[in-house]
């Protein structure tokens, strides 16, 4: 259990790295080559696990309509607009304000589950989607309380992984880290044609290219496959209670990498933030409400 315990602090730990490296990537290099780069990397990443067993999945996924549907409405919203939305928000706002705005996730991932899928969502849910939405609201306005358009980004980008989370979570036919190798390759295929075509900027140097590919295949396509592992082996409860942790290791280190100034804005939405997460993942929620089903 302990040993799943760090599997999980790791997979948090590397997504959470991807966000301050990033900042410093988007810089010199076109938001879509560098989602391209990354999410080829992840697919070159995950293939050796899933290679043997790969014929079988394909054949089983094209006996079933549903779960071909699923799996292209995640390969379009997790693979190709999500990571776009992120990228660009980077180019647009500071690496510890984009960490903070990731944890709008669990809310954009509890509301299409709701309105989409008619999953039944508990009291406690909804008062924690509604801290981390003022959160957001924070988080948006950052110099002077002036709205940031790079943070809108940013929420577009988790409600493109809300999207591809339940998408994600209705397909049978395929294992979560074969899911990952397709999306992987359709994002990164899909993201570098258009980078090519558009004319868009690549990695400048070796050393960003290098860079580009560490992120993709180890703070996503590790970070995936860590993941996967802990929440086999401690449930899904467990694993995304510790996977939360994600985007204040993000934080941590764009505060320590960037040297960026820890704003007021942001303290204020750190603590909703760590509130409104307990009341999502705590059993009882941190305030004893029990889960009354609306």
């Amino acid at each position: 259990m302990k040993n799943h315990f760090f599997t999980g602090l790791l997979s948090a730990l590397l997504f959470g790295l991807s966000t301050p490296l990033s900042k410093m990537l988007v810089q010199g290099t076109s938001p879509l080559a560098l989602a391209g780069i990354y999410y080829f990397s992840t697919a070159l990443a995950v293939l050796p696990f899933i290679f043997r067993n790969l014929p079988s999945e394909i054949q089983k996924l094209k006996k079933s309509k549903k779960d071909l549907w699923m799996l292209s409405g995640s390969l379009l919203f997790g693979g190709i607009l999500a990571p776009i939305f992120l990228l660009y928000g980077l180019k647009l706002t500071s690496a510890t304000s984009a960490s903070l705005l990731m944890n709008v996730e669990p809310v954009a991932t509890t509301l299409i589950a709701y309105f989409l899928f008619k999953e039944i969502i508990h009291r406690k849910d909804w008062l924690g989607a509604l801290g981390i939405v003022l959160a957001g609201i924070l988080l948006i306005f950052e110099k002077n309380w002036i709205p940031s358009l790079g943070g809108v980004f940013i929420i577009l980008s988790t409600f493109g992984w809300g999207f591809d989370n339940n998408f994600t979570a209705n397909i049978r036919a395929i294992t979560p880290v074969t899911n990952t190798f397709f999306k992987g390759l359709a994002g990164g295929l899909c993201n570098l044609t258009l980078a090519f075509f558009l004319k868009n900027n690549f990695p400048p140097t070796l050393y960003d290219f290098l860079g580009a590919i560490y992120v993709g295949t180890f703070c996503y396509g590790a970070s995936i496959l860590l993941y996967t592992i802990c929440a086999r082996r401690v449930g899904a409860f467990k694993s995304q209670m510790i996977f939360a942790s994600s985007p204040f290791w993000g934080v941590g280190l764009s505060l320590l990498l960037l040297k960026e100034h820890f704003s007021l804005q942001q303290a204020l939405a750190t603590f909703l933030l760590i509130g409104s997460l307990g009341l999502i993942f705590g059993p009882l929620g941190i305030f004893g409400i029990r889960g009354k089903s609306l």
